[in-house]
């Protein structure tokens, strides 16, 4: 369900979702949102291979069935939908095909095979995968622990990815001296970017 925050004190039910439901077979599952607009995703029960998505209007009580693709290992799924900028949302999956493969729907009809990044070999390589500044963006390590990455970025074009930066950690050490001694695990949250710099927000 959903909750108004103008000042309606009832909650509303998503009835799109149960035709939905009845239309693939299968409960959705809502993955992403952006700006009033949801990303749900399907799996079939008999077939756990076999999965769809969807991008739905809760306010509307509409949605759109995305073209469908063998998707047996999806790593990320999100939703990008500024009606400010533009009417059109983009969907962008990266997933397992068996190599890494990212594609992008654009609500425009059409879907696009994105250049792969070099060197992903292996899942663990892949430390952050998102948007930033309103571009795709890519952090590969060569190990889960390593202190050294490089951030990626793709093209406005989508026709490349070039590398933004490469980013050292090791100084951090002199800040968290235990962590010399141990395994080198972090998370990636996110990008914190103003007009002259650019920031990450990790948790150690």
């Amino acid at each position: 369900m959903y909750v108004s925050l103008q000042g309606h004190p009832n909650p509303h039910t998503l009835a799109v979702l149960d035709d939905i439901v009845g239309a693939v077979k299968s409960l959705p599952e809502i993955t992403h949102s952006s700006n009033g607009l949801l990303l749900c995703q399907c799996i079939s029960p008999e077939v756990v291979t076999s999965r769809c998505y969807l991008v739905c209007n809760p306010t509307t009580q509409s949605y759109k069935l995305l073209p469908s693709r063998h998707l047996p290992c999806v790593l990320r799924a999100f939703l990008a939908f500024d009606p400010s900028k533009s009417p059109h949302y983009k969907v962008v999956v990266m997933g397992l095909y068996p190599r890494v493969q990212i594609d992008i729907y654009f609500s425009e009809k059409k879907m696009l095979e994105l250049p792969n990044p070099p060197k992903i070999d292996r899942v663990d390589k892949i430390r952050y995968f998102g948007e930033c500044g309103g571009r795709l963006t890519l952090i590969l390590t060569n190990t889960l622990s390593a202190m050294a990455f490089r951030i990626l970025e793709m093209e406005k074009d989508y026709w490349r990815w070039i590398v933004k930066f490469q980013v050292n950690l090791g100084p951090l050490i002199s800040v968290f001296p235990e962590w010399e001694s141990t395994i080198h695990y972090y998370s990636i949250l996110g990008f914190v970017e103003g007009e002259k710099d650019f920031g990450l927000v990790l948790t150690i």
